[in-house]
């Protein structure tokens, strides 16, 4: 509030309240129920929704800024918990049947929905476990990943399929690097110690991304098999960058009713910077209680 008294003082020579600049926020978040229901409206209609959260703060308490968006669409909801109850509350993975693209975050599996998860996460653990825990099948996964991620962009620039035989060639070096892992020395479960309390040794994080891999092997190469799906959430990262940025350099949030203001606000301007709208022209339009509609880009979303 303050820079923003400052600006417009130093810019427009003129001086606003901060209570001035409250009501100003809460006109826009009320002239945008319609665009805001409209938003949810088509992400849920989409083939293809990417979904990520980030931690937020209110009033120096821990809340959780959930994020659902496509390369169309973006919503942000604000909510105090992270898991399913929060994700309901934003009104659209509990009517979404297309693919959800994420990264395994456990309550997502709760919905009635396809999956594909992100392979960025994938990479990043991969490169750990080879460089910290040195085990080789880890850069051989990460490689196969890029190798059918390449192939994949490459039969869709030249419009051709990527033909089964190649899909089987590739799902059979897939079963064979995850064996090398799983036959890891460092893998193999250690048994029972004689004491009879003590509990089997835990999984080292290497054992659990095979796990993850070996059982979810479908959501891993969903890229592969419908080129329309992305290889990454990276679509739902970059839109929850943003208010990572603005915690950063603004602070966290005083309030929920705040929070809440911002969420829909950011929600409407993140949605029409997508779909080419300048952002004065729509705010001015909001406020004038004309607010930019997004249009309908069909079911078929990609990131």
């Amino acid at each position: 509030y303050e820079r923003l008294q400052e600006f417009f003082e130093d810019i427009l020579n003129h001086k606003i309240s901060q209570g001035m600049l409250v009501k100003i926020n809460r006109q826009c978040y009320e002239n945008l129920e319609v665009p805001d229901a409209k938003i949810k409206e088509q992400l849920i209609a989409s083939s293809i929704l990417n979904h990520d959260e980030s931690g937020m703060k209110i009033n120096g308490k821990l809340h959780w800024m959930h994020v659902a968006s496509t390369p169309h669409l973006t919503n942000y909801g604000i909510h105090q918990t992270r898991g399913k109850e929060s994700i309901d509350l934003m009104g659209i993975l509990p009517s979404f049947h297309g693919r959800l693209v994420h990264d395994f975050f456990r309550p997502y599996f709760k919905y009635d929905c396809e999956h594909a998860l992100c392979n960025a996460h994938h990479l990043r653990e991969l490169k750990f476990i080879e460089e910290e825990k040195k085990q080789a099948w880890a850069k051989h996964m990460a490689n196969l990943l890029l190798a059918i991620k390449n192939q994949v962009e490459w039969h869709q620039e030249k419009n051709i399929e990527l033909s089964e035989i190649k899909i089987q060639a590739f799902e059979h070096c897939y079963d064979e690097i995850l064996m090398m892992g799983i036959w890891h020395l460092d893998n193999i479960q250690k048994p029972p110690e004689i004491n009879k309390y003590k509990n089997r040794s835990k999984q080292t994080k290497a054992k659990n991304l095979l796990d993850r891999l070996r059982f979810n092997k479908d959501m891993v190469l969903a890229f592969m098999y419908d080129p329309s799906i992305p290889f990454t959430n990276n679509q739902a990262e970059q839109d929850i960058r943003m208010v990572k940025i603005k915690q950063k350099i603004s602070g966290c949030f005083r309030s929920n009713e705040g929070a809440n203001w911002f969420a829909r606000i950011r929600s409407y301007i993140s949605t029409a910077k997508k779909q080419g709208q300048g952002i004065l022209e729509v705010l001015q339009n909001a406020f004038n209680e004309k607010p930019f509609i997004p249009k309908m880009y069909g079911h078929s979303e990609t990131a």
